[in-house]
């Protein structure tokens, strides 16, 4: 009976829920200031940032991964440290801070936006987001996987493949959703 009653206040409530809340549950926009500036300030559409984010931790700045990687964009200590490298002002951060969403975010962005000048393509950043510059680097270079030289076409790796597949899908529903065009 309990069972019941709940099921049917639960139907009621997503009922009573408007389109927009129920978007907001399931496609979250957490950390939109900083998501929009740092994306802004590397030349990032904000729906792919937000699907990183979406993808990478679903918007939980304490996820570590199985490998170490940390925060809300999943960095690794020698990723930061890169990336760090290439900030001013930042010799005092350290990768206990990728747990701060803000710190993270530019730290994400920032890479991202480095992969993408480096990459060209989207989806040659984001092969070289989860697999690694020289992974993405020999993809490109082999006419096997990038028969164009330019666009990773055939990406070896199932992993990476389902990522690049499940970021740009999560990108475009972000972008319809909130009419990010």
């Amino acid at each position: 009976m309990l069972a019941v009653v709940l099921v049917l206040i639960a139907g009621v409530l997503l009922f009573s829920c408007s389109r927009e809340s129920i978007s907001e549950v399931v496609f979250p926009r957490k950390y939109e200031t900083w998501i929009k500036q740092y994306a802004a300030e590397n030349d990032l559409p904000p729906d792919l940032v937000y699907a990183i984010v979406y993808c990478e931790s679903r918007f939980d700045p304490d996820a570590v991964s199985s490998v170490g990687a940390r925060g809300l964009m999943q960095l690794m200590e020698p990723t930061f440290e890169w990336v760090r490298d290439r900030l001013e002002g930042e010799e005092n951060t350290r990768y206990d801070d990728m747990f701060d969403p803000e710190i993270n975010l530019k730290y994400g962005c920032r890479l991202f936006g480095l992969l993408l000048q480096e990459y060209k393509t989207v989806p040659n950043a984001l092969c070289a987001y989860h697999a690694g510059w020289g992974m993405a680097r020999k993809w490109l270079d082999n006419p096997q996987y990038a028969p164009d030289g330019e666009n990773i076409e055939n990406i070896p790796y199932k992993d990476t493949a389902a990522y690049v597949e499940n970021v740009t899908k999560t990108a475009e529903i972000y972008r319809k959703l909130y009419n990010m065009e």
